[in-house]
Parts: structure tokens; sequence; C-alpha cells
């Protein structure tokens, strides 16, 4: 079952479907009598989704564009547009036409505020009162997008006429199925037979004003489409007859609701009982804030925790089952695990037989510790404390993730490899020794910035800043930048990212430091016996 909330400038309009089908409907006055009737009428009622469709002169649409961006920087763009148009309104709303066909790089937006809820207010006021379960409030233009692909006027210029009650005309315009303006005119007949003469009036003077807005020109066709009532048609088509200039489409309400597929009696003669139903079978909320919708969000809320709370539980009886299936077959498995241990301890003597042909290498042995001895006299860093003194930076930088790691002397020594006895031959002092300078190349990742290229530049600067501003560097050099800027890099928004060059480089967030140390270690840290754990040194120079 739902429920409508129809209000059209002064009374409210209650309608209840179920099945497709409006079982009871009523009208309020909004004084104390009638407010005592709604609530009423609402008390067994207040649960089930309720939506509120608004029908009201005290209404005003602007189009306007903004950069074409996400996230926090398009809401606040969003936010400047409403205060610019209706600084002062509490009922506005932004709706999205998407990219925009003047401008590049622009998305367009309508701005919508209901600029006078003086009548509104006190239905809201007692809807929160009653705690009913409000899920939105629509306009009865923005109803009308779904309207048009029912009477065939999808994607096209139109101008949609609706006769909303015997005495007010709508006139909304669309493009592209969109709303680009609406206004609701009052009139005041005397006689049926003056109804075509302000209809057709207003039609010259609107599409004036939508040539005048630039939302449309002379050279543009707009299909133009009145929905009236049935007793009106017969004096519309008259009054048609004689003005050969207007291109007017005519359809009575029974018709389109035969287009709706609505099978029951109607319960008005006007077109407010077909945008009823519509808006009926999707709730949209444009205009109505949290306040409003408070009950429906905690009713939502406590759907949601029941749920999760009934999952729980049916997970917890799924993992006893679980659990009871498994020991049932623990004792099979037992049998099975003493065979895996067996192979396992085969496989584990062979891997202890090969290590043991590797230490019983004496010559590969003697050039490892060679190697790290010939560092430890030369003052310069062995291997293990450079990368301790990399790792201290790192760990303050928990976006980095390295991919490769080289260490380097500049003097041509190589650092022995145990696996490669051909590396292991020892390399010819020169003549005139010089100390050699260690040099760490790295390769690494930025993770979770993937789509953030500014502040991917930015980590990389203050990260290379911080390395340079080591006592035991003289260079650090940023040798590859996390993006590659060319002359076709495009960049927008406030993360830098362009949607335009974004599979150009998904994989670029990575770079490359090169690090090179001072030749010689500070005394301090020569000193450290930490560093000579491995290798110690006799006062002749000679090693024990």
């Amino acid at each position: 079952m739902k429920q409508l909330f129809y209000f059209y400038g002064y009374r409210l309009k209650v309608l209840r479907w179920q099945k497709g089908a409006v079982i009871a409907a009523n009208v309020f006055e909004p004084n104390a009598e009638g407010f005592a009737s709604f609530r009423e009428f609402v008390k067994d009622y207040k649960n089930i989704k309720t939506m509120m469709l608004v029908d009201i002169i005290e209404e005003d649409f602007h189009t306007d564009l903004i950069p074409k961006v996400s996230g926090r920087d398009r809401e606040a763009l969003i936010e400047r547009s409403l205060n610019n148009s209706f600084h002062d309104v509490t009922y506005r709303c932004a709706l999205s036409h998407g990219k925009s066909q003047i401008e590049r790089g622009k998305e367009e937006i309508l701005l919508g505020a209901l600029t006078n809820t003086e009548l509104l207010s006190p239905w809201l006021s007692e809807i929160r009162r009653q705690s009913i379960r409000l899920v939105g409030i629509q306009s009865v233009s923005t109803v009308g997008e779904s309207l048009l692909p029912k009477i065939g006027l999808e994607d096209k210029p139109s101008l949609l006429i609706t006769q909303q009650l015997p005495w007010t005309i709508r006139f909304s315009f669309y493009k592209h199925n969109k709303l680009y303006f609406s206004r609701l005119i009052p009139t005041r007949l005397n006689d049926i037979s003056e109804f075509p003469g302000v209809v057709l009036s207003e039609i010259d003077s609107t599409i004036r004003y939508l040539q005048y807005k630039r939302l449309t020109n002379e050279s543009e066709r707009i299909n133009t489409t009145l929905i009236l009532a049935e007793e009106y048609a017969e004096q519309i088509n008259q009054a048609l007859q004689s003005n050969q200039g207007f291109d007017l489409d005519v359809i009575t309400v029974p018709e389109v609701a035969d287009m709706l597929g609505i099978k029951q009696p109607l319960e008005s003669t006007t077109a407010d009982i077909l945008f009823a139903h519509i808006s009926g079978l999707k709730a949209k909320n444009h205009y109505g804030r949290n306040d409003d919708l408070l009950c429906h969000n905690s009713h939502s809320l406590k759907n949601f925790l029941y749920g999760l709370s009934t999952a729980i539980a049916i997970g917890g009886l799924g993992l006893s089952a679980y659990l009871g299936i498994n020991s049932v077959i623990f004792d099979k498995n037992a049998e099975s695990a003493k065979q895996s241990a067996q192979i396992f301890q085969q496989k584990y003597e062979q891997q202890s037989l090969q290590l043991d042909e590797l230490l019983d290498n004496a010559e590969i042995m003697k050039q490892s510790v060679d190697a790290v001895g010939k560092l430890t006299r030369d003052r310069t860093y062995p291997p293990a404390t450079l990368l301790s003194t990399f790792s201290e930076v790192l760990t303050k930088y928990p976006q980095i993730k390295l991919d490769r790691v080289n260490i380097s002397y500049d003097s041509g020594m190589i650092i022995p490899d145990p696996s490669n006895p051909a590396s292991m031959k020892p390399n010819p002092e020169p003549p005139n020794p010089t100390y050699p300078k260690p040099i760490l190349q790295i390769d690494a990742s930025l993770i979770g910035m993937e789509k953030d290229y500014r502040e991917s530049l930015k980590l990389v600067a203050k990260f290379k800043n911080e390395l340079d501003g080591l006592q035991q560097t003289t260079k650090v050099e940023v040798t590859k930048q996390p993006v590659e800027i060319t002359p076709q890099t495009q960049f927008s928004g406030s993360t830098g990212f362009s949607p335009a060059s974004s599979d150009k480089t998904q994989n670029q967030n990575s770079f490359s430091i090169k690090i090179t140390f001072d030749q010689n270690m500070p005394k301090e840290i020569t000193n450290d016996p930490s560093l000579n754990a491995n290798v110690q040194l006799n006062k002749n120079g000679t090693e024990s």
C-alpha cells in the first residue's frame, strides 16, 4: 500500500493505493476542523510510505552552468548557485541536466525553489507531529518528465499544458526529456467558452518568453500538447479551427489515463489525478529536508538493523551446522594429515642436504665475509645500514609501496651474490684507492592515490626533501615522477584528475628515486658496535 499527499496551494488531498488502484481519497481544509479530520484519516496509516506532491504558483526555476567536477567540489558549486538564486529560501533543489551542449567542460543544472511556503508549512508541521513516514516532496512539473514518454513526446522540445483544476493551468517546457521551465497560471472564468482564449493567449506569451530566455529559438519546432478535462475539449477544438496558425495537440484526461494503463474510474476530471498516479509509482525527493523525512529515515534504519540481526542469527546457525559436519569428517582427515607430514619430512631432509652443500663451499662464504669487511674498513655504508637509514624515513609514508631496491657503489665494487659463484672473484685493488660511494635506487608505487596526481606529486616531493635532509645523504634525485606531464596531459578539479586522460595515466602512479650517500660514514656511526658485529678489526687492521 502507498499513500500520496497532493497539495495544490491551499487544501490537501490524500490518496491511497493498493495493487495499483485507489482505495481511499479525501480532501482536508487548513483549519482546526480540517487538521482534526486529517489526523483521524491517517492515524492507522502512519507507517506506510507516503509521497507529497506540490502544485503551487510560488515555484521558480533557473538553469545554471557549473564546472564538471565531482564530490565535495561539485556540492560546493551547487550550494553557491542555490545561494545566488534562492538565498533565503528553505525548500530548494538542484537537478542535473548532464553535460552542457553550449559550453565545453560544464554541467548544466536546474535550480528549483518553493519561494513561498506560508500555506504549505502548517501541513508539513502536522505531518511531522503525527510521525508520518514521508519519503519525499516533489513538484508536479518534474513528474511531467515521466509523463512525456507515455504520450509520445520523449526527447522532443515540448510545451506541455495541463488543466490542473478547473481554474488553474500549468505550462511546462521540456528538452531532452528534462524540465527547463514551468509556471502555474490561475484563471477566473465566467463561462467555459472563455477557456480557449486564455489558453491560446498564454501559449503565445510563453513561447516568446522561452525565446527571450534563449531556451528555444524561432527556427526550433516545439511540440505543444494540451491535456484537459473532457468537457472542455469541444470548445478548444472549435477555437483551433478558427486559428489555423496554432499547432496544438489536444488530449483529454481519460485518453491519457488509457495510455497510462489506469483502468479504474478517475477521482478527478482534470490532469492532477494523472500526475498523482505517476508519482505514486516511483517516489522521488527534491524538496524534502532531513527533519521532514526523519520518520522514514528512522524506519529504514530500524529495518536495516533488524535484517542485519536476522542475517547474523541465520549465519550463526549455518556456522554451527558447518562445524558439526566438519567434526564428523575430522577423523578421516587426520590419517591424510599424517601421510602429508611424512612427505614433508622427506622434503625437509632433502633441502637440508642442499643447504649443507652450500655451507661447505668455503670459497663462497669467504668472499661474502671479505666484501663486508672491505666496506667496513673503507668506512662506507654496508647494505644493511643503507636499508636501515632508508626505512626510518619510509615508515612515515604508508602510501608508498616498494617495487624494487638496488644497491651499488660507484667505485666499481660488486656486492657478492652467493647464488652466483662467478661473481665471487675479488676485485683488484686500484693503485690509488678511493672510498666507494653508496647509491640506493628505489622503484615504488603510490597506493590509494591512483586518481589524485596533484597530491601524488606533493607526496613524492615531500618524501624526497626528507631524504635530502638526512646527514648521510649527499644527493637525492627523483628520476621518474608519478605522472608523466606532456603537452597532451590534461588536469582539472582539485585532484588534478582529467577524465579524458584517465585511461592513459591509469598505470603511471609510480616513481623512482636515486639516493647517493656520503663516501665515508660519520665517526659516531662507524663506532657503533652493532654495525661491526660481523667483522671486528684488531689494532693492526687485520680481521679476527
